[in-house]
Parts: C-alpha cells; sequence; structure tokens
C-alpha cells in the first residue's frame, strides 16, 4: 500500500535524493540500492478528517438482536469520531443492491440516528443475498458514483470504513474457492483510487472455530487481516468496541518501505523514540504493521534499516 494521500513520505537513501509519491500511490523513480545500505524511510501522518463508512449489516434471523444493539448504540461510534473532529459520512448497506437503506447520513441529518437503527434492520427484497457481504459492499461503492443510488457519499480524500456485521461466513459469490475475497477487495480499492484509504473491520465469529452462536467470519476475517482493520468477536460484548472502530477510521497502522531490509536492522522511531513491541514486519508485503499502539496524527515515523536488496 502507498499512502499518497495521508502521509507526507520522504526516502532517504544512499545518495540523499528525496523522493515523493504520487497520485498513484507509486514512488517516482525510486533508487536501485545496493545491498547493505543504511537507508531510512520516514513518514508524517497527517490528520485524516474524511471518513465515510459503510456497515453492512447480515439481516439473516439469527442477527435481529445484534442489529437492535448496533442501531441503539450507533451514537457510540459518531460521539467518538467527534472526538478527533472527523467529518464522517454513514449508511446502512443490506441487500445485493447496494443501495444505503434510507440514503446515507451525515452530522446534520436530522435524527440520523433513528434512520441508521430503522435501515440496518431491513432485509432486503428478494432477501436470498443478506449474506454476501463483500458483494453487496461493493456494489455500494459501484453506486457511489454520478448517478448512482450513493452518489455523493464517497469522498476523494477521505478514508473509507468498511464494518461488515454478521454471524455467519461471507456467501458472495465465489465464496467456496480459496482467496476468493482478493478479487472483491481489490475491485473496491480501484474503485476507491487509493489502496491507503481502505479499511474492512469486522464484528463476526473467530476464525477458524466460530463461537457460541456463530460460525466462523470467513472471507471476513481475510480483508481485516489485508487491510489492518479491526477484527471484533460477536459473541463477547462487542458494543464496547464501538469507540475501536470508529478509532480504525482514522488511524493508520500499515506503512510500506521502499526497500527490502535485513529483518534484524530494522528500527522504529516516533517522534525520536524508538519503539518496540508494538509493530511486525510484514515480508511478503515489505511493510510494518502496526498491532497496537499505532501513530497518531502529527506523529513523525522513521523506519531505519539496512537493505538486503531492491523491492522487485
Amino acid at each position: 500500500m502507498r499512502f499518497s494521500l495521508i502521509l507526507s513520505l520522504m526516502i532517504l537513501g544512499g545518495c540523499g535524493v528525496d523522493y515523493s509519491l504520487g497520485d498513484d500511490g507509486e514512488v517516482s523513480s525510486p533508487p536501485a540500492n545496493p545491498h547493505g545500505v543504511d537507508f531510512v524511510d520516514n513518514f508524517v501522518l497527517s490528520q485524516i478528517d474524511e471518513t465515510d463508512i459503510i456497515i453492512y449489516a447480515d439481516t439473516s434471523g439469527s442477527m435481529e438482536q445484534e442489529l437492535l444493539t448496533m442501531g441503539d448504540n450507533v451514537l457510540e461510534l459518531t460521539n467518538q469520531l467527534k472526538t478527533h473532529a472527523a467529518n464522517w459520512h454513514l449508511m446502512a448497506v443490506t441487500g445485493p443492491s447496494g443501495c444505503g437503506v434510507n440514503g446515507w447520513f451525515t452530522e446534520t441529518t436530522t435524527n440520523f440516528d433513528t434512520l441508521f437503527a430503522n435501515a440496518i434492520i431491513t432485509k432486503p427484497d428478494p432477501d436470498d443475498e443478506d449474506e454476501m457481504g463483500l458483494q453487496n459492499v461493493e456494489r455500494a461503492i459501484a453506486n457511489s458514483f454520478d448517478g448512482g443510488c450513493n452518489d455523493g457519499f464517497l469522498r476523494e480524500d477521505s478514508m473509507l470504513h468498511v464494518i461488515f456485521i454478521s454471524d455467519e461466513n461471507d456467501e458472495s459469490p465465489g465464496f467456496e474457492t480459496n482467496d476468493y475475497w482478493r478479487d472483491y477487495a481489490e475491485s473496491i480499492v480501484d474503485m476507491k483510487g487509493n489502496a491507503s484509504l481502505v479499511k474492512f473491520s469486522a464484528v463476526a465469529g473467530p476464525v477458524p472455530n466460530g463461537c457460541d452462536g456463530a460460525e466462523p467470519g470467513g472471507g471476513y476475517a481475510e480483508v481485516v487481516e489485508q487491510t489492518a482493520g479491526e477484527f471484533v468477536s460477536i459473541c463477547k460484548n462487542w458494543p464496547d468496541e464501538l469507540e475501536t472502530l470508529a478509532d480504525a477510521s482514522i488511524y493508520v497502522e500499515i506503512f510500506p518501505l521502499t526497500e527490502v531490509p535485513i529483518v534484524s536492522t530494522i528500527e522504529v522511531v516516533i517522534n525520536n523514540l524508538p519503539i518496540e513491541g508494538t509493530w511486525l514486519y510484514e515480508p511478503t508485503a515489505n511493510q510494518i504493521r502496526f498491532v497496537s499502539d499505532p501513530p497518531k496524527s502529527g506523529d513523525n515515523i522513521a523506519i531505519n534499516y539496512i537493505t538486503a536488496g531492491p523491492v522487485d
């Protein structure tokens, strides 16, 4: 992922030349560093002051109480966003049309909490695709452009945060195959136009065993992990985690590295203080992921390492 809109990135290599990220999220003319060069990726985390939140609701019969609970507690979510001065859009999606039920809401929408509470329990007609969360959210995004039923919901520079609430696995077309979820996730990212501004979270059954009354949330768990979202067990008192879900709408946990590091040499520094125990290196994606205490707006992050070779 590349943070072209929410991060100012300066890359300092052996030649001391500065590089920046373009609108397409790619580093322009990255340096070809030899093995064994000291390297640092510097990030300045800017404020994410806009977030567009889709809450997908599985409206099958077993979910009735969970969705009533979400409706009763939506102000916990929006009040936490208010503490961050975040300008939010909110939409409930339940069916295959992808259209937000009762439209989409902002802080100035009259009685938005009541409208949302009614929306999230509204079954689609027909309701035979009410457990296809990835498909239905993909359609919601597709309908967020000119002339679509969700026109105006999605903003260019906002964080798109999708929260799935379900007690079953995702059953979108293709779910019987491994990695089917990638196609949906990539489609949503492509439509958004910036991978760093997309995050998936879920309130669902833990993978791989599920929990009392809930199957494992397959499909949802994978996209959550891919985007460093929050996965909350639906079998716990999950409304207590709504503030955490709100925070996930504005925090960034993933930082891509420019070069492949020698892992033992990686040092993460935030505001000139070395940080340990809160992050891990993911070699497949060549990135640092914070697993707790992610950086906040205004923080300066430096990731120091010795190169093992250039990124492919």
